[in-house]
């Protein structure tokens, strides 16, 4: 099923600036409620007018930053409150009581830890190393191959000019193994899948100050 939607939340956020060296902040963000309606094509190849409905959870998150000297502490923690996501339900448009398809999540809400130095070398490059801990919200299944996660990030800071600055970073996620079955609803036979995940995510962003 294909389909596309706007949704609408918003955000809160408060800084506690307690001196040049250190800071708190905290940050909320509500759930946004979509409605997806598109088309949907069965196993049986007939396409039919569909409408799924899909709830993004809400987000907390605590963050500090403490820097001592020519060294600096990033951490930070994030709750996801993705037990208000119970799973996919796709609907007949034109009668909302014929379910096309269905899949059930038992999801939780889980939380991400992370923490980062950062080394001040010179008044002109900022060099930082972090890790963070991506806890698993649910079991992992072949619609979304869900599992806890581990970052190892480093990245740096060159500041051209007072108002100029490049950031440069670099990510190596790594995902837990984890084995699972799933039953095929049209046949019956149930099948036993393996889940390994790895990935590297590169970015670079030009920051300009006026």
């Amino acid at each position: 099923m294909e389909g596309d939607d706007f949704g609408f939340g918003w955000n809160a956020g408060l800084l506690f600036d307690l001196s040049d060296n250190h800071k708190i902040g905290v940050s909320y963000r509500s759930e946004v409620e979509l409605s997806f309606e598109g088309e949907y094509s069965n196993y049986q190849g007939a396409n039919l007018e569909g409408q799924l409905d899909l709830s993004l959870p809400a987000m907390a998150e605590l963050g500090g930053y403490h820097r001592f000297g020519n060294i600096a502490l990033q951490y930070g923690v994030v709750w996801t409150e993705w037990s208000s996501f119970d799973g996919l339900r796709g609907l007949l448009a034109q009668n909302n009581d014929v379910v096309l398809f269905e899949k059930g999540y038992n999801y939780e809400d889980n939380i991400r830890y992370s923490t980062a130095l950062s080394y001040y070398l010179g008044n002109k490059v900022i060099l930082r190393a972090g890790y963070a801990l991506d806890e698993a919200a649910g079991d992992t299944t072949i619609s979304i191959p869900d599992s806890e996660r581990q970052w190892y990030t480093a990245g740096l800071t060159f500041k051209i000019s007072k108002t100029l600055s490049l950031d440069l970073a670099a990510a190596y996620i790594v995902g837990k193994d984890t084995s699972f079955t799933e039953t095929d609803t049209n046949t019956g036979l149930t099948y036993v899948f393996t889940n390994k995940a790895e990935a590297v995510v590169g970015s670079a962003q030009v920051n300009l100050v006026f």
